[in-house]
């Protein structure tokens, strides 16, 4: 396991609010400081200057290729509402056709470069038969949902449209949630479809800190 941290930058509505910066990160160290001397060590850190592919090569880039020699990979965001996750993470649900390039998150990223390694078919994946496919469920309040089955009730007074609940199961040593839906995959474009589509079921809210906060975990494989 490695950790990053990134350091948002204000915003005019920080600003507004008399925010000051407190964290700064040290140069040339994975380290950041708070306040006068308050030093923490990660495995990697990034400023409020760093663009989204310095986070991507730093922190997922290699997973790509892990996952190519048949590892299970996982990238987890992890921070209170407002702090920059769906930005990173590029799960905002907007087709990667409408983002500019610099502004894609690892998840897009992580996507175009599987299937542009697979293409070119190099190395251990040389004469492989290759199938791709994509599913996408949240965590809310206890219960797990599969955003890619139509909501069986609309939205409900708190933002977050009824779906249907799956249910955990275990089979021979792996966990299943039986009844999940798995789309067939054949390209970046499909893929990043398939998120926007389940971007659309998950529950909102707004927070001080987020007017359109995500109030759910989500998992997108």
């Amino acid at each position: 396991m490695r950790v990053a941290v990134r350091i948002r930058p204000l915003r005019e509505s920080d600003q507004a609010d008399g925010a000051q910066e407190i964290l700064r990160k040290v140069a040339g160290e994975p380290q950041v400081v708070l306040g006068a001397d308050r030093a923490f060590t990660f495995d990697h850190v990034f400023d409020t200057a760093a663009a989204q592919h310095e986070v991507y090569e730093g922190c997922a880039q290699a997973l790509v290729e892990r996952v190519l020699k048949g590892y299970n990979s996982t990238v987890l965001a992890y921070g209170q509402t407002g702090s920059g996750k769906t930005h990173t993470m590029g799960s905002i649900g907007t087709p990667s056709s409408a983002v500019p390039e610099a502004a894609l998150g690892i998840i897009p990223r992580t996507v175009a470069e599987i299937f542009v390694r697979v293409a070119g078919g190099d190395g251990e994946l040389e004469g492989a038969a290759l199938a791709a496919s994509a599913s996408f469920i949240e965590v809310y309040k206890e219960d797990i949902h599969d955003l890619l089955q139509p909501p069986i009730e609309a939205a409900a007074a708190d933002g977050a449209p009824k779906l249907a609940r799956l249910e955990v199961r275990e089979k021979e040593g792996a966990i299943t949630l039986p009844g999940l839906a798995m789309r067939p995959v054949g390209s970046p474009e499909e893929a990043m479809a398939v998120l926007s589509d389940g971007s659309s079921n998950r529950a909102t809210g707004a927070t001080a800190m987020n007017a359109t906060s995500s109030r759910s975990h989500a998992i997108f494989t």
